[in-house]
């Protein structure tokens, strides 16, 4: 603590550079309890001039749920999305891209009570969500969204809320079903027409097909 309060009193902690920043909090982040390090430096005020966070007057929850992340098994980069996508500073321009993505996929799980309300919504909502989200092009990060889907319902203050978690637990599985879902067939057929027709076509494919796996479940039960 004393030669970290002294770099700082020197200035040297303005000297960083990014690269080394983000190297050492990607490590610290593999930690099992990462929110010491939040810890570390928000005691010593750092939270702004080393990672860009405002400097809160007292511990605002964050190294808890850093921790929380950790034990749920969020995978470094999307806990780091979630610490960092507010920051400002030479270390929010030059994050790595997987994080920039992570980042750029939070406000689609800002308001999942909402979106998961009335499934009979499910199958022109679901689709277009996975779309955003690249989940057609990028399934592998499904397992990830699907543990940051549960980290937010808690923070939402659903930690208990069983229905609300079943909803969120088929809403990934059908995300997964479509993304194995061939549409090659339906954008054959429409072959002799525009893209705007086949895209249109595939929507609705993908639709007819969450609206029967709705059919076959117990969603209201």
């Amino acid at each position: 603590l004393a030669l970290c309060a002294a770099m700082r009193d020197d200035g040297e902690v303005q000297s960083l550079v990014a690269e080394r920043v983000w190297q050492e909090l990607y490590k610290g982040l593999h930690e099992k309890a990462p929110g010491r390090m939040i810890g570390f430096l928000r005691t010593l005020g750092l939270l702004e001039p080393v990672l860009g966070l405002a400097e809160p007057q007292a511990d605002s929850g964050l190294e808890t749920r850093l921790n929380r992340a950790s034990t749920l098994g969020l995978p470094a980069e999307v806990t780091a999305a979630l610490l960092l996508a507010g920051a400002k500073g030479a270390l929010r321009d030059r994050l790595p891209k997987k994080v920039e993505e992570w980042i750029a996929l939070m406000p689609g799980f800002s308001a999942l009570e909402r979106l998961l309300e009335a499934p009979t919504t499910w199958p022109e909502k679901l689709p277009a969500w996975a779309s955003r989200a690249d989940v057609f092009r990028r399934p592998e990060r499904l397992g990830a969204m699907g543990l940051l889907g549960q980290f937010l319902l808690a923070d939402q203050g659903q930690e208990t809320n069983g229905k609300l978690h079943k909803r969120w637990g088929l809403w990934m599985q059908l995300c997964d079903e479509l993304s194995h879902l061939s549409v090659s067939a339906v954008a054959q057929s429409q072959s002799a027409k525009d893209s705007s027709t086949i895209r249109e076509a595939i929507e609705g494919y993908r639709q007819s097909f969450v609206h029967k796996r709705l059919a076959e479940s117990t969603i209201n039960d």
